[in-house]
Formats: structure tokens, C-alpha cells, sequence
């Protein structure tokens, strides 16, 4: 008897089991059809993006609302909003956009990447209308938020030619000033030994912008030596030879890099290029 209640136990759990997976793959499957609906609408205005009619975008929203309505809080939903900011951005209703992405960051910003993404676009769409200290501060939030992303490597440098561009000098080297002091704090803390090439690549980047050239040369001096330079060796090489031969007046070293570059890469543009700089006297290298 006791044999019976407990095989009868094991059936019920199983089939309890059962009910879970399966309404686990329905909503799954819910989710994945809602949203596939929902970006054949978006595509056909992508197609024809100058003859699409404002009705075409109210539905195509409309139907990833109904994504985000059924299936809140999972991966089709996140994916159902950012695909809703990114209607309004292609009809430049940048502050409806801005609106949607934020709900990202709200609701969805643990999944995968679209917390950057949205970050990342909304930045750009305050640069776009002009709004200069929004993007500025919405640049410093993707560094904040996200330093060892692409996006947030450049964001402090990149801020610095916010400035640059609109000919704030003073704004733009305590933009610069600050970049530096963010990649300091950042080379310790890389992930990878890659990485903090890279970082140490923009803090030269933003010495030179300051220029600080002897600061800029001895970051680069350092990382010419190191193996996980060697996909960036050339840049690095071309670099330090051009700040020798215009900005310190060491031509002697200059000519010394570009012989190395002219060795080391032939058949490679910058190869090339060392090699012209090698040709030409020393008076008319630029």
C-alpha cells in the first residue's frame, strides 16, 4: 500500500513537472510569435522608411506594446521596448525615444546589452538635437555605468571633443583632465591584460589632447613593449614617431621608428607610409 502512495506521489510530481515545462515553452512560444509579428510590421517600414505613414509606426508599436503586455519582464519584452524607442528615433520624436529607453533602464537593464544600447542611444539622441549638457552628462552615465564596454572606454575622452567642437577650450581640457584620471583609476582595475593596453591607449589619447607629449610618449613607450600590444603595434609605432618628429623635435628617433615600421610591416599602408618618411629629407617630413 505504502508502495502504491508513493509511486502515486512520483506521478503526480511528474506530471506537476510536466505542466511547468510545458507552460514554460507556451509562453515561450507566445512571446517569440507576439514579437515576430510584431518586427514583420517594423520591417516593412524599414523597407519604404520615406513612404511609410505615421499609422504604420502607431501599429508597429502598438503591436510590440502588445509583447511587452503579455510577456512583462522577459527577454521578447526588453527587446519589444528598445525596438519601440527605436520607431520614435526614426521619426526624430527624439523625447518619446528617450521616454522608451528609459524603460529599459528601468526594467531591463540586466539583460544582456540593453542597458548600453539604450544608454548609448540615448546620448546620441540628445547630440543630435544639440542638447550638448544632456548628451555630455548622458556620456559620463554610459562611463559610470558601463568602463570596460566600448562605449564607456570612449565616453570620457569622447566628452572632452563635445567640448572641443564647440570651441569651449576650458570646458574641454577639464574634460580631458578628467578622462586622464578616469583611466588611471581603470588600468589597475582592467579585466584582461588587453584591456589595459586599450585603456592605456586612450590615456595617451587624451595626454596628446592636452598636449602633454612627453606624458603621452612615455604611456606609449610602455605599452610598445608589452605582447598584448602586437595587434596594435603599428598605430602605437606611427604614433610615437610622429609625436618625436613634430611636437619634441627628436627626428633621430622618429627615423628610428619608421625604419622599424618599414621593416616590420612592408605590404602595410603605415609600412608604407614609414617607409615615404624614411625617403624624404628630414627638413620636409611633416
Amino acid at each position: 500500500m505504502a508502495d502504491m502512495r508513493s509511486t502515486s506521489r512520483r506521478k503526480v510530481a511528474c506530471i506537476l513537472i510536466a505542466a511547468t515545462v510545458l507552460c514554460g515553452c507556451s509562453t515561450q512560444y507566445k512571446a517569440e510569435r507576439l514579437l515576430w509579428k510584431a518586427q514583420r510590421l517594423q520591417k516593412q517600414i524599414v523597407k519604404q522608411a520615406e513612404q511609410a505613414t505615421p499609422q504604420q509606426y502607431i501599429d508597429a508599436i502598438r503591436a510590440y506594446e502588445v509583447v511587452i503586455e503579455s510577456v512583462p519582464g522577459t527577454e521578447p519584452a526588453g527587446m519589444a521596448q528598445e525596438a519601440i524607442g527605436s520607431l520614435y528615433i526614426m521619426q526624430k520624436q527624439f523625447e518619446k525615444a528617450r521616454q522608451a529607453y528609459q524603460l529599459i533602464l528601468q526594467n531591463y537593464a540586466s539583460l544582456g546589452s540593453l542597458g548600453l544600447r539604450a544608454r548609448v542611444v540615448i546620448a546620441k539622441s540628445y547630440e543630435m538635437e544639440k542638447k550638448w549638457d544632456q548628451a555630455v552628462r548622458s556620456y559620463r552615465d554610459i562611463a559610470a555605468y558601463h568602463p570596460f564596454s566600448p562605449a564607456g572606454l570612449e565616453a570620457p575622452i569622447y566628452v572632452g571633443k563635445i567640448f572641443a567642437y564647440r570651441k569651449q577650450k576650458e570646458q574641454a581640457a577639464k574634460a580631458y583632465q578628467q578622462a586622464v584620471r578616469a583611466y588611471l583609476k581603470l588600468i589597475p582595475d582592467s579585466p584582461t591584460p588587453q584591456m589595459q593596453v586599450l585603456v592605456k591607449q586612450l590615456l595617451a589619447g587624451a595626454y596628446q589632447e592636452l598636449g602633454e607629449w612627453k606624458q603621452a610618449v612615455s604611456i606609449l613607450e610602455e605599452i610598445r613593449q608589452s605582447k598584448e600590444a602586437k595587434a596594435s603595434r603599428p598605430f602605437i609605432l606611427v604614433n610615437l614617431a610622429r609625436i618625436y618628429q613634430t611636437q619634441l623635435g627628436e627626428t633621430q628617433k622618429a627615423q628610428e621608428l619608421y625604419a622599424v615600421l618599414a621593416k616590420e610591416y612592408p605590404k602595410h599602408p603605415i609600412g608604407k607610409f614609414a617607409s615615404g618618411q624614411l625617403s624624404l629629407p628630414s627638413s620636409k617630413a611633416p
